[in-house]
C-alpha cells in the first residue's frame, strides 16, 4: 500500500531499552494516583514496563517520579513534560513524559496526538511506551500519526518524515496503519484546494485507489448521469468541472462469487468540490471561503474503502460519491425549479444553497436499487 505524502514512518518494537535509546526522543506516560484523602499531595506513577522504567532511569541517572513532580502536573491526558537526557551510546536526547488521565481510550488518543506533535514536519525519531496493551497501542498509534499530519502546497523546502515508534505487535501496527493512512488520505483530499479538486479529479483519485487496492470501480459522467435529476442539476451549473458519480465497491478475499449473501452495506458521501450557494450565493463572503470542505463526506467515504482490503472486514461495502461543484453561471438551477431524483420524487428548488440533500438524494435512491 503506498502511503500518502509526509506519513511517518511507523514501526512495532518490543519496550526494550536498547531500542528505546535508539530514538531521539523517548515517550513515557504517567497518571495521578488516587488518594482518599483530599488535602495529601497529588502523587503519580508511571506506567509501562517496570524493567525498562528502571532501565531508562539508571541509564540516564535521573528520578523520575521526581523529575515530574519539578513541572506540578496534574495527570490530565495529553499534557507534556520534556526532560534533556544524555549517556553514552545512546541516541535519546530528550525524555518526554505524558499524561495519560484515566487510561482511556480517548485519553490514549490524546496522549498520542501530543506525541505526533512533538515531531510533526521533522526528520525525528521518538519512540512512545505510553500504551500497554495492544488494543490501547492502536488507539495511540493512530493519534501520534495524526498528530503528526502535515498538509503542504507551498514552494520552498518541504516538511520531512518523522519516524514513531510504538510498543506494539506487527499484526496491531498494521490495523493502525490502515486507519492512520485512510484518515491522513481523507484530510488531503479535505485541504486540496478547488481549482485543483475538481468532480473529475476526485474521479482519477478514486481510480487509482480502487486499482491500487483491487477493488471494483464505476464512474458516471454527461449524459450516462440523466438519472440523477439532483447531481446534474447542482452539478451542471459548472461547464469547467461538471459532476461525476463514483461507485465503488469491496468484497472480502476470497468472496467474490458469494458476495452477494453478504450483509452489504453502503455509504454515501456528499462530493461538493466547491459551494458558492450557487443563485442563493452564500452571504457574507466569508462563508464561502472554507467551501472547499464540502467534500468531506465523499474524502471519507474514499477513505473508508482504501482502509478495507486491509482490515478485511467480512461484508460488502459501497461506497457512493456524489461530486458536484455548485457554481452561479448560466447553466445553475434557480428557485423554484422543479427536479426529479433518481427515485422519481419530484422535487422544488426553494435555495440552491441546499445543494447536499438533492445530490444525497439520489445517492441514497441508487442505493436502495
Amino acid at each position: 500500500m503506498s502511503l500518502p505524502a509526509y506519513f511517518p514512518e511507523l514501526k512495532a518494537i518490543p519496550a526494550e531499552l536498547k531500542l528505546a535509546l535508539a530514538s531521539e526522543i523517548i515517550a513515557l506516560g504517567f497518571v495521578a494516583v488516587e488518594n482518599s484523602d483530599p488535602e495529601a499531595e497529588k502523587e503519580f506513577k508511571l506506567v509501562g514496563s517496570t524493567l525498562l522504567l528502571k532501565s531508562i532511569a539508571d541509564t540516564f541517572e535521573i528520578d523520575l517520579l521526581n523529575e515530574l513532580k519539578f513541572f506540578t502536573p496534574t495527570g490530565k491526558a495529553g499534557e507534556s513534560f520534556e526532560l534533556p537526557i544524555s549517556a553514552p551510546d545512546a541516541k535519546a536526547e530528550r525524555l518526554l513524559l505524558v499524561g495519560l488521565g484515566d487510561q482511556s481510550l480517548a485519553a490514549l488518543r490524546t496522549a498520542g496526538a501530543t506525541v505526533g506533535r512533538k515531531v510533526k514536519g521533522k526528520a525525528q525519531s521518538i519512540s512512545t511506551f505510553c500504551a500497554t496493551s495492544d488494543a490501547n497501542a492502536i488507539a495511540h498509534a493512530i493519534s501520534a500519526t495524526m498528530g503528526a499530519y502535515i498538509w503542504n502546497l507551498k514552494s520552498g523546502p518541504k516538511p520531512l518524515k518523522p519516524t514513531i515508534s510504538l510498543s506494539i505487535s506487527t499484526l496491531a501496527l498494521q490495523r493502525a496503519l490502515a486507519t492512520a493512512a485512510a484518515v491522513w488520505r481523507a484530510r488531503d483530499l479535505v485541504h486540496t484546494p478547488a481549482n485543483i479538486k475538481t468532480p473529475a479529479w476526485m474521479a482519477a483519485n478514486a481510480k487509482a485507489v480502487a486499482k491500487e487496492r483491487n477493488i471494483s470501480i464505476n464512474v458516471l459522467a454527461g449524459k450516462e448521469l440523466a438519472l440523477f435529476g439532483g447531481l446534474a442539476a447542482v452539478g451542471n451549473s459548472s461547464r469547467k468541472s461538471p459532476p461525476r458519480f463514483i461507485e465503488i465497491t469491496y468484497v472480502p478475499r476470497g468472496k467474490a462469487k458469494s458476495a452477494a449473501a453478504l450483509p452489504h452495506v453502503v455509504i454515501v458521501g456528499k462530493g461538493i468540490t466547491f459551494d458558492t450557494g450557487g443563485v442563493s450565493l452564500k452571504r457574507p463572503y466569508e462563508f464561502m471561503t472554507a467551501m472547499k470542505s464540502d467534500m468531506a463526506g465523499a474524502a471519507a467515504a474514499l477513505a473508508t474503502l482504501s482502509a478495507l482490503p486491509d482490515l478485511q472486514p467480512q461484508v460488502k461495502v459501497t461506497a457512493l460519491l456524489m461530486c458536484a461543484e455548485n457554481a452561479l453561471s448560466g447553466t445553475a438551477q434557480r428557485p423554484s425549479d422543479v427536479i426529479t431524483q433518481y427515485d422519481g420524487t419530484t422535487v422544488e428548488i426553494i435555495n440552491t444553497d441546499a445543494e447536499g440533500r438533492l445530490v444525497l438524494a439520489d445517492g441514497l435512491g441508487y442505493a436502495l436499487e
